[in-house]
């Protein structure tokens, strides 16, 4: 029994696809971001052998990887990037280590396939200092030494 201002019907999957809505989705205005980028900003005691890695992704039509660039000091580097258009992964392995004390600078720009720019994104950390050498100095030739406990 129907209560009354209520009815009820069967209805077929063709009247079904034939009410869906057939507007466009929304259009694509947001660019992408950066996300797990590592080392941080503004970290510092930096291993100098580090890598520089970092995420490019896009909540919209994705990123153009074409699009993906990166320097570091002001110079443009060719990272490795992997992953998929929502998504991908960027790391840069530099040829040497960073010289110890350094600070590195790193920009990132990309669009989406949209044609969306991001902010070009620019960040720096610092490198550790050198480690102490602590050996036991040579003694000058001809002369012996013999290290004694401080007790004798």
């Amino acid at each position: 029994a129907e209560e009354p201002g209520q009815f009820s019907r069967q209805i077929d999957d063709l009247e079904i696809w034939d009410g869906m809505p057939t507007a466009a989705p929304p259009a694509d205005t947001a660019p992408p971001y950066l996300t797990d980028v590592s080392p941080r900003s503004d970290d510092g005691s930096v291993p100098a052998d580090t890598d520089i890695t970092l995420h490019v992704r896009d909540q919209g039509s994705g990123v153009d990887r074409d699009s993906i660039a990166m320097s570091v000091n002001g110079a443009k580097v060719t990272p490795t990037i992997t992953g998929s258009a929502a998504d991908y992964a960027v790391t840069f392995r530099p040829l040497g280590n960073f010289a110890y004390g350094a600070r590195v600078t790193v920009s990132v720009s990309a669009k989406d396939l949209a044609g969306n720019a991001m902010t070009p994104v620019s960040y720096s950390f610092t490198i550790e200092e050198p480690p102490v050498d602590i050996e036991r100095p040579l003694p000058p030739r001809g002369v012996s030494v013999q290290i004694l406990s401080p007790n004798g």
